[in-house]
């Protein structure tokens, strides 16, 4: 669900584009080049074009975070589960966006460290419900 979330700019982008009869040329998704069946495709480059979409999407899941937090102080703990869902789409897909199109890195060699910066922002925000919870 997560994904299908942090997918919704895009989605709203091409669907206005559409609607406005704005022209956008078709860009292929690259490929490895693999030759063979012995060819190896995780030491080949996989670089998209950059996007200002990454940012918006980033910005996104950084006011999902804030919200977030906003949800803690003002204890409306039952909204939480699906604020996170918001948070980590568009965290998931703005970042994945960005490590493609900027560093040109293969998606799955960077995948480990994307992971680990939402798992960061998760920890955070349910560092903070269970401190809010906490009796004491």
């Amino acid at each position: 669900m997560a994904l299908g979330i942090g997918m919704t700019i895009s989605g709203s982008k091409a669907v206005l584009e559409g609607a406005l009869g704005i022209q956008t040329p078709f860009v292929r998704t690259p490929k490895f080049s693999l030759a063979g069946s012995k060819d190896e495709w995780r030491n080949k480059k996989y670089r998209s074009h950059f996007s200002i979409l990454a940012l918006v999407e980033i910005a996104f899941g950084l006011y999902f975070t804030f919200v977030i937090f906003f949800a803690l102080d003002m204890r409306l703990y039952a909204v939480i589960p699906f604020l996170l869902l918001f948070q980590v789409g568009f965290l998931y897909t703005g970042l994945g966006s960005l490590g493609q199109g900027l560093k040109g890195t293969n998606f799955n060699l960077f995948l480990p460290r994307h992971l680990k910066l939402c798992a960061t922002a998760f920890r955070a925000s349910f560092s903070k419900i269970f401190t809010k919870l906490a009796p004491g």
